[in-house]
C-alpha cells in the first residue's frame, strides 16, 4: 500500500537535482565572488536540495490525489442516490476517473485495492477508508471515513451526507485556485524585483567587468557581495512563505 508521507525520486530526478544545484553553485560563485564553488559546495546544499523537492513533489501528489477524491465523491454521491452500496458506488467511481484523470491514478489504484479486499477477504469498507485516509495525508479523505462511519452506525442520509462533502471539498478547491490566481501576479512581480540585482551583476559582468573588480578583490567588496546575496535569497523566501495559503 502506498505511503503517502514518503516520495522516493527515481534515479533520473536524483542526478536532475544534483545538476541543477551544481548550475546554482556555479552562478553563485561566478555572480557573488568570482570563483568557482560548485564542485566544492555542492555535497552540502544537495540533501537540503532533495528535501526540498520530495516536499514539492508530495504536496503535487497530495494535491493531485484530493481532485480525484473530488470527482469520486460526485459519483459515489449519484450511485447512492440510486440505491447502490459502497462496493457498487466505488467500482462505478473508477471509470468516472478514468475519463477524467486517466487510466493509473493514485486514487483509482486505492479503489481497486480496496475492492479486491473487501471481495476476496470481507474485510470492512470503513476500517479500509479509514486507513486510506489516514495514509494520505489528505484530511478530506480523512474526514469522509469518519462521516460515512457515523452514518453507517447511526441510519444517517448517506447519499446527502456524500453529496454535501462532495460539495464542500469542491469550494475549497476552488477558493485555493481563485487565491492562486490572485496571487500569482504577486507572485511574478516579486520574484522580478528579486532577480533584479542578479540582471543587474550579470550585465555589469558582460558590459564593465572592471566596474565590478573592486566587488571580488576586496574584503569589504567580498562582504557586500555576501550580504546582498542573503537578502536576496530571503527575498524569494519571503515571497513564497507569503502566498503559500492554506484553506
Amino acid at each position: 500500500m502506498n505511503d503517502y508521507s514518503v516520495y522516493r525520486p527515481l534515479i533520473k530526478e536524483y542526478v536532475f537535482i544534483l545538476l541543477a544545484v551544481m548550475a546554482f553553485m556555479e552562478a553563485i560563485g561566478f555572480l557573488v565572488y568570482d570563483i568557482r564553488i560548485g564542485f566544492i559546495v555542492s555535497p552540502i546544499v544537495y540533501p537540503i536540495a532533495v528535501l526540498k523537492y520530495k516536499e514539492m513533489m508530495l504536496k503535487k501528489r497530495k494535491d493531485k490525489l484530493r481532485s480525484q477524491f473530488k470527482d469520486v465523491l460526485y459519483s459515489m454521491s449519484s450511485s447512492f442516490a440510486t440505491g447502490d452500496h459502497m462496493v457498487h458506488a466505488m467500482e462505478k467511481s473508477i471509470s468516472v476517473l478514468e475519463n477524467i484523470h486517466g487510466k493509473g491514478t493514485d486514487m483509482e489504484s486505492e479503489l481497486k485495492n480496496m475492492i479486491g479486499k473487501i471481495n476476496e477477504t470481507g474485510e470492512d469498507e470503513i476500517e479500509l477508508w479509514t486507513d486510506f485516509g489516514k495514509r494520505s495525508g489528505v484530511e478530506d479523505i480523512r474526514d469522509f471515513a469518519e462521516v460515512f462511519a457515523s452514518c453507517r452506525d447511526a441510519g444517517g442520509n448517506i447519499v446527502r451526507t456524500v453529496d454535501r462533502a462532495a460539495e464542500i471539498l469542491n469550494q475549497k478547491i476552488s477558493v485555493e485556485n481563485e487565491i492562486r490566481i490572485m496571487a500569482s501576479q504577486k507572485v511574478a512581480e516579486g520574484r522580478l524585483v528579486g532577480a533584479m540585482p542578479i540582471l543587474m551583476i550579470v550585465f555589469l559582468r558582460l558590459t564593465s567587468p572592471s566596474y565590478m573588480k573592486v566587488m571580488y578583490e576586496s574584503t569589504v567588496g567580498r562582504i557586500v557581495m555576501t550580504i546582498s546575496m542573503l537578502i536576496t535569497i530571503a527575498a524569494f523566501i519571503v515571497t513564497k512563505k507569503v502566498t503559500e495559503i492554506e484553506v
